[in-house]
């Protein structure tokens, strides 16, 4: 694979809480004790790299996430061009969304709640598809903070996008994806979307399978 930076301009992130007080930074941000409420890049105008723009264009999937919802995820997306050309792109677009929630920063934020965030910030129809973990068995090492992301399914089948819920966890570790297994979900909805190009709202739910 290729790393490209999507932007080759320095940029500082800043974040505004619930409570209207200001953070500056991306450690600060990712260690707020308040919800919140909204984040942005400076300078906003920065132009994106144009390799990755092109890339974006001709890939025939998208994939955003995992990572962190406020300092990693959406300052890439906050970029006009990339946001643009997201939006643009014809190939499918899937949000990966965390298996853990994220003290400081996503503290108890639910699956909806990752996705209400990115469409507060960017609108929707950015995405196509969210690919959610549906298994919380996961061992839960005992000084971990945080909590297995809920998958709340009436708060997201009102979201304009098709959610998808599979076994994506490390089954040794509950906040970490199973590198494995998500790249097996989502190779298998490319191949879906290429053969029945599915564009529906709905949750879709596993078939029960046997031990």
């Amino acid at each position: 694979g290729q790393v490209l930076p999507a932007t080759s301009v320095p940029l500082n992130l800043g974040a505004i809480l619930d409570s209207g007080r200001r953070l500056q930074g991306q450690v600060a941000i990712s260690q707020a004790e308040e919800p919140i409420s909204q984040v942005a890049i400076e300078p906003a105008d920065v132009r994106g790299n144009p390799e990755a723009l092109e890339r974006i264009l001709e890939a025939d999937m998208i994939v955003i996430g995992p990572g962190s919802l406020f300092s990693s995820v959406l300052p890439n997306l906050l970029i006009s061009d990339i946001r643009d050309a997201v939006a643009a792109a014809t190939g499918v677009r899937v949000y990966v969304c965390n298996v853990a929630t994220q003290p400081g920063e996503t503290g108890n934020f639910t699956a909806a709640a990752h996705l209400e965030a990115l469409f507060n910030h960017l609108g929707e129809g950015m995405f196509d598809y969210a690919l959610l973990n549906r298994n919380q068995a996961a061992r839960r090492p005992p000084e971990w903070l945080g909590q297995p992301v809920k998958v709340d399914e009436r708060r997201l089948e009102t979201l304009s996008l098709m959610v998808i819920e599979e076994d994506i966890v490390d089954l040794g570790n509950a906040h970490r994806h199973d590198s494995a297994k998500l790249a097996a979900a989502l190779m298998r909805l490319h191949q879906e979307e290429r053969s029945e190009r599915v564009r529906q709202r709905r949750v879709r739910r596993p078939t029960a399978s046997a031990v």
